[in-house]
Parts: structure tokens; C-alpha cells; sequence
């Protein structure tokens, strides 16, 4: 009796594999097909942003695109890494903007990196009274809480040059500009000056 089940059971285990198997003429046609969408979708994607869409309580509703595109500045050089191009913009219905740029371009079989981003935003931030105490009014909230509303455009570039291997050495800059600084006329900054 243990020998027929065993028999059954591996007939059984034989005839669902050959049921199992596919034909591999259609997986062909398919895959072109799958591949030539692929390939649609790819050349679709390097031209048109992708949309973007989120709700916060603070913000509201936030709508932007976004960008991102990888290539090889020279045909000619193919040890390089991928030079990068992407970018976000985003605008909310409280009027929130933010706005970046930034790029890593490869030059030269790796040898020469530059990076940069350049941002614009408007928004407020909330900040907190300086001190290591936080105070809560009754309710358990932080009572010290401020919104600062401000402009700001920041740009960040270096350039990196392959000195050994694995190991870079370059130059950075940052610049930062804050304007339309908006405080509350009893905010403790105006305070504390």
C-alpha cells in the first residue's frame, strides 16, 4: 500500500510539471511586445515630468512635477558613471513653493566630478524659543511655537578631482540668501534681537 501511494503520488507530481510547462514560442512574442513598451515607457519618461500630489493640514494640497534624467556626456567616454540631471518643483494651496535643481556631471573616466543645486522656497518654519525648556500651555500644547515665513534661494556647488584611487579631493561653495523675513511683532527674535 506505502508503494502505490508513493507511485501515485509521484505520477501525480510529474504530470502537473509537464502541465506546468509553457510554450516558450509565446513567451517570445511576448517579451518583444513587453520590451518594445518598455522601451515606449523609457522614451516617454526622458522628456515628460512625473506629477506629484500630497495633503498635509500645515501645507494643504500640494501639487509639482518631477524630473530625473540620467545620460553620459561623451559617446566617447564609457568608463564614466552616468552624469545626472533632476529637478522637483511643488506648489501648495497655502501658498507654499518650493523649487530645486540639481545636477552630478561626470567628466573624464570619473576623474572629474561636479555637483550643484540651486533651490528656491517659501514656506513657514516653526520654531521654538531657544533654551532646553519647552513650555506647555493647559491643553499639553507648546506654547512657545512661532511660524516664521521667509523666502530663501540657496546654491551649492563642488568640484571634485580623482587624486588616488577612491579618493577625491575639491573644492565646495555654498550661498544662502533669506529675504522677506516674516516674524510675529512679539516673537522672541524680535526680542532677542
Amino acid at each position: 500500500m506505502p508503494k502505490l501511494i508513493l507511485i501515485v503520488l509521484l505520477v501525480f507530481v510529474y504530470s502537473t510539471s509537464l502541465l506546468a510547462q509553457e510554450d516558450t514560442t509565446a513567451v517570445k512574442k511576448d517579451t518583444s511586445a513587453e520590451k518594445t513598451m518598455s522601451q515606449k515607457m523609457e522614451n516617454l519618461f526622458k522628456y515628460i515630468p512625473v506629477p506629484l500630489y500630497s495633503y498635509s493640514s500645515e501645507g494643504g494640497n500640494l501639487f509639482g512635477l518631477a524630473k530625473f534624467n540620467a545620460f553620459q556626456l561623451s559617446k566617447k567616454d564609457t568608463i564614466s558613471q552616468p552624469s545626472i540631471l533632476s529637478g522637483v518643483g511643488s506648489v501648495t494651496s497655502k501658498g507654499r513653493i518650493n523649487v530645486s535643481l540639481a545636477t552630478q556631471l561626470v567628466f573624464k573616466q570619473d576623474k572629474i566630478i561636479l555637483i550643484s543645486y540651486l533651490n528656491y522656497k517659501k514656506q513657514p518654519e516653526y520654531l521654538t524659543k531657544i533654551g532646553n525648556t519647552i513650555y506647555r500651555d493647559s491643553n499639553g500644547d507648546v506654547d512657545s511655537i512661532e511660524a516664521i515665513t521667509y523666502q530663501r534661494f540657496k546654491f551649492v556647488a563642488t568640484g571634485m578631482y580623482l587624486c588616488a584611487k577612491n579618493l577625491y579631493a575639491g573644492v565646495a561653495f555654498e550661498y544662502s540668501n533669506y529675504v522677506d523675513i516674516e516674524t510675529d511683532s512679539n516673537s522672541f527674535l524680535v526680542q532677542s534681537n
